[in-house]
């Protein structure tokens, strides 16, 4: 600890913190009607639709992303000594995290506040939307009094009724919503309930997908982002289920920024299989200690959509550092659990549009296309008119070291537009900042982008026009441009090019197993232990 820390730790509380831990602790007061009630917490009692008790931790109800869920609920304003304060007479604002409130069903309810006469709010029926894992029912007193609709609400009506000196909503910190009929605040007492246990959501839910039996018409329908972005989510890991049985999250790839992983339960409905049971985790630099067939035995993070592309940021993990069997001897774990890729052939590369309808599923999972070739018309040199050759693919054409595509009619958006349209086009502007080259992919007229940034040795520039036997890597979305699809490369192992006249390599050479490729020897030996 540095000494300005301990210093600014030793210094002491003022006042005003001082004072504010005393209010905490004496409870809230709040005068409404002349009648000053001092509630300390709300007490929240919640219960199963039919009245009985919720199911236990290791029970918990399953996960429904579309459906409701309905529950009673039992609302008490509760003083310090744990009596009911029966003078508090006043709504309590009611929400669920994690999750949302569709409906409250009940007596004296506006919206999703509730009414609580003398301290109590008889059982509501309250409609639970999106909860996942230990999901709890919150209640909060706002100060909200719902406005008569025949006159103008105390927060909408510019006055200053309580004479604080601010008038209305927002000015006013006592306005809870425009329609209060109140500009005095309220005791600003709490309370949560107990848990309520659902399943937390597999690596598919996450990707929004939903496929619960077999012959569910759930399964034929897909989704292009997660329902919980910018929210927490831990995902289902299994739980120590045997590998396969049951969610199992295996490394998949290693990367600079990151990792992925893959979903590899068995147990999945057959029409299931593959899909959306893959995702990329935002790390920001390599996790150490990681290895492509390592079990996460846990996970969670803030999901996000990065221009189209599912992710989960920021990261908390748990490891299970995968042991590979020894060759007559130890057997380990077994096998790496690393699936086989999808093979993406021409057929689904027709147009961007059926490029991201056959792709979605497969987001950041392995996927392999064979003897494709880099485009032709690939090099530093400005297009002309929107004409391309085998020197000519940049359309930065006023050497800014970018492309204008904002600007209508901007000659640079028509030039990447062109080069888009002609599948022997890479652009070369993408190229040159990210390593992004366009490949043909059979009769498609579209093709795809492929990334071997970590493929020593191999320079596409060098190679245009010639053909790559089988590329294989996890495949990325972004949302921009036509060419939204690009397959990266894990390492060598994933990438196969014969050279021109190698007719044994062109004959007979095969891509590696996912089951070795990548796969990096685990090392305990640290040579700079003694000085770390």
């Amino acid at each position: 600890m540095s000494l300005q820390l301990k210093r600014r730790l030793a210094r002491p509380l003022p006042k005003l913190a001082f004072a504010a831990v005393a209010f905490l602790a004496a409870g809230s007061c709040v005068v409404r009607g002349q009648i000053s009630t001092e509630t300390a917490r709300l007490q929240i009692t919640v219960l199963q639709e039919d009245g009985s008790p919720l199911p236990p931790a290791d029970q918990p109800m399953p996960l429904s992303l579309g459906g409701m869920k309905r529950f009673q609920v039992v609302i008490d304003a509760m003083m310090r000594d744990g009596s009911i304060d029966t003078r508090f007479n006043g709504y309590v604002r009611v929400s669920v995290q994690p999750g949302g409130v569709s409906e409250i069903l009940g007596a004296d309810v506006v919206g999703r506040n509730v009414l609580l006469r003398n301290g109590h709010a008889d059982s509501h029926m309250i409609s639970v939307v999106g909860g996942y894992g230990d999901t709890r029912v919150w209640a909060e007193d706002m100060g909200y009094m719902p406005a008569d609709p025949t006159k103008p609400p105390q927060c909408s009506n510019g006055l200053d009724d309580n004479g604080n000196g601010l008038i209305d909503y927002p000015a006013d910190p006592g306005c809870a919503f425009a329609n209060d009929d109140t500009e005095d605040g309220g005791s600003y007492a709490a309370g949560v309930s107990p848990a309520i246990h659902f399943q937390l959501p597999t690596l598919a839910q996450v990707q929004g997908y939903q496929c619960p039996a077999v012959g569910d018409p759930a399964c034929a329908v897909g989704s292009s982002g997660t329902p919980f972005e910018n929210e927490q989510v831990e995902v289902n890991d299994g739980n120590g289920v045997a590998p396969g049985e049951g969610p199992t999250l295996i490394v998949t790839r290693v990367s600079a920024d990151g990792f992925f992983a893959t979903d590899v339960d068995k147990t999945r409905p057959p029409e299931a299989q593959g899909k959306y049971n893959h995702i990329y985790a935002f790390n920001f630099n390599i996790p150490p200690g990681m290895r492509v067939c390592d079990r996460l035995t846990y996970l969670s993070g803030t999901m996000s959509e990065f221009f189209g592309f599912t992710e989960i940021g920021f990261p908390s993990y748990k490891l299970h550092q995968w042991r590979l069997p020894v060759p007559g001897g130890d057997p380990g774990d077994g096998e790496c659990l690393v699936p086989d890729p999808n093979l993406i052939t021409d057929t689904m590369l027709g147009s961007s549009d059926a490029a991201t309808v056959a792709l979605e599923p497969w987001e950041s999972s392995l996927v392999r296309v064979q003897n494709v070739t880099i485009g032709k018309h690939f090099g530093p040199d400005k297009a002309s008119n929107n004409v391309f050759t085998d020197n000519s693919s940049n359309c930065d054409l006023n050497d800014d070291g970018k492309v204008d595509f904002d600007t209508p009619g901007n000659p640079e958006m028509a030039c990447s537009n062109a080069c888009a349209a002609d599948r022997e086009c890479v652009d070369w502007s993408g190229y040159a900042s990210r390593g992004n080259f366009r490949v043909v992919v059979g009769a498609s007229t579209l093709g795809i982008l492929i990334n071997v940034g970590s493929v020593p040795g191999f320079d596409p520039l060098l190679e245009k026009g010639r053909t790559i036997k089988s590329v294989t890597g996890t495949v990325r979305h972004f949302s921009g441009g036509p060419l939204n699809w690009t397959i990266e490369c894990r390492c060598a192992d994933d990438f196969l090019y014969c050279k021109p006249g190698d007719t044994e390599c062109e004959n007979n050479a095969q891509p590696k197993s996912t089951k070795e490729s990548c796969v990096l020897p685990r090392t305990e030996y640290d040579p700079n232990e003694g000085t770390n």
